[in-house]
């Protein structure tokens, strides 16, 4: 499984169309593709850093499919809702990752994620570490974070937290 983390630079007057856009025209056509679900769809609250910053993951289940899903936006089905959202965001850059083998959120099965954005829950907190450790030194980074981190993880699922 891969994720494809991008972080949308929206038109502030815009900011809530976008989100609309991507939960109503996005998120249900890229789930059509079989190749891509959306997993995480998150405002940067203001003053945390740059104003009108959503950042998305998405999950594909290799490099074949998000392939596919980018000949797709280029020139199939899915080209005119990315232009929708293009018109609405000054930038998008992402970036393709593989998460830790011990986060909590992996999900096992791509396909039996739901692809309905009107699914209500409570809100979830979503930790995102940007740290970049130096050159040679990242499998100790992962294994550093992986003890301090998966923890309490565990301990907060067990009761119940929503991770």
């Amino acid at each position: 499984m891969l994720w494809v983390h991008e972080v949308h630079r929206v038109r502030g007057l815009e900011e809530d169309a976008f989100e609309h856009a991507v939960r109503d025209e996005w998120m249900p056509a890229l789930a059509a593709t079989g190749d891509a679900k959306l997993l995480y769809f998150a405002h940067l609250t203001h003053g945390s850093g740059r104003a009108y910053t959503v950042v998305t993951v998405t999950a594909v289940t290799d490099g074949a499919a998000w392939g596919n899903v980018a000949r797709q936006v280029q020139s199939g089905p899915l080209r005119d809702v990315a232009r929708h959202l293009d018109a609405l965001r000054h930038t998008v850059t992402g970036r393709i990752f593989q998460p830790a083998t011990w986060s909590p959120v992996v999900p096992e099965d791509l396909a039996a994620l739901p692809a309905d954005p009107g699914l209500d829950h409570e809100p979830t907190l979503f930790m995102e570490d940007t740290a970049w450790p130096h050159e040679g030194m990242l499998l100790d980074y992962l294994a550093k974070a992986e003890a301090q981190y998966a923890p309490s993880l565990v301990e907060s699922r067990g009761k119940g937290t929503a991770i």
